[in-house]
């Protein structure tokens, strides 16, 4: 287990060339204490590929019928929408989604956040974090550009959040 000082409000999940702004937005947030977590060795606070591949490898050896995290359904749906997964064998491809929804919910375990923050949703690692957040009510929001120029959009599952006017032009 982790010590307690993994413990972290936001879980930020980063990608390669990514790790450094990720870190630097989360200590400047303005509130709580953050985490990044990569899919990357030797990136981040905390690298989960070789938790990844041991899970992966346990997984193989076994039937890999393991629903205990995500359904069935659920499992499909990640493959169905991952461009990668989707054209590997299907027992890998359900062994991987397995694999690293075990590892999250341990990371998730871990750091215990009160929000997952990260780029939007375009492969399997995501989607599986996002979803195990969302089943214990922690909210997963993405983050992306915006059309206007400086600017960012704050998105749950491809749809924008609508956070109102900001307070500093409501008194205007």
């Amino acid at each position: 287990m982790t010590p307690a000082s993994t413990r972290a409000d936001v879980l930020i999940f980063g990608i390669h060339r990514t790790v450094g702004w990720w870190r630097f937005l989360g200590q400047h947030m303005g509130w709580g204490k953050a985490c990044v977590v990569t899919d990357l060795r030797g990136e981040g606070d905390i690298s989960v590929v070789d938790r990844f591949y041991a899970a992966l490898n346990r997984i193989k050896a076994t039937d890999g019928r393991d629903f205990s995290r995500l359904s069935e359904q659920e499992q499909d749906d990640v493959i169905a929408r991952c461009r990668a997964l989707r054209w590997l064998d299907p027992l890998l491809a359900r062994s991987m989604v397995q694999a690293m929804a075990e590892v999250m919910d341990e990371v998730l375990d871990e750091i215990s956040p009160r929000v997952v923050l990260s780029f939007p949703i375009d492969r399997y690692v995501k989607d599986v974090l996002a979803r195990l957040a969302v089943l214990r009510g922690i909210r997963y929001v993405e983050l992306t550009a915006s059309a206007i120029p400086g600017m960012s959009m704050l998105l749950e599952r491809g749809r924008l959040i609508p956070l109102g006017v900001p307070v500093e032009q409501a008194a205007v």
